[in-house]
């Protein structure tokens, strides 16, 4: 019997007190791993592109994430010629985030308007990224979300979840796109 896991995955979500009693937050592949089963890990991904995977393999897998031969030409993009899409960009916000009236998650308008200025940009320049749903926009805030879905559906109309798929970091976890725009708030 083989299992299959990441332990440095990100948790499932447990409200209830008594289900976390239950380590019903600990994975069971964590769970088996601390209880002295061997494990076997895999250590190469080829998925990201390395100046993408450098940080998560220094942060959460002490410097022991590979990447594979390919992964530099498989993950190589048009945009990435242009120094401000390339494969990692930073962009410094002038916003502040605030709590809706209807909440207690935070927003930042500023930030949500950059976002979609972004992927504006992006689309203008590389219009074959219209047609496909190859963006994703990713904030750890339900609030944020809900802002940005609803400024994409002002810009976009009724298309805006067919093209850019807006979610919360647990909600896209597990899924990938070519172009992943994070909402830090």
């Amino acid at each position: 019997v083989y299992l299959v896991g990441d332990p440095v995955q990100l948790p499932a979500t447990v409200m209830s007190s008594r289900a976390k009693e239950a380590a019903y937050d600990c994975s069971l592949f964590k769970r088996l791993q601390s209880g002295g089963y061997p494990v076997r890990v895999l250590d190469t991904q080829y998925r990201m592109n390395p100046a993408i995977s450098a940080f998560p393999s220094r942060q959460f897998y002490n410097g022991k994430l590979l990447d594979g031969e390919s992964v530099v030409k498989e993950t190589m993009s048009a945009w990435h010629a242009q120094p401000v899409f390339g494969p990692l960009a930073f962009f410094d916000v002038a916003g502040r985030e605030s709590i809706p009236a209807n909440g207690a998650s935070i927003q930042n308008k500023a930030e949500a308007n950059m976002v979609l200025c972004i992927y504006r940009e992006l689309v203008h320049r590389y219009p074959v990224l219209r047609k496909t749903a190859s963006v994703a926009v990713i904030s750890p805030y339900k609030a944020q979300v809900k802002l940005l879905r609803d400024s994409f559906a002002a810009a976009l109309g009724e298309e805006a979840a067919k093209l850019v798929d807006v979610n919360t970091i647990d909600g896209f976890q597990g899924r990938e796109k070519d172009i992943c725009i994070f909402s830090c708030v």
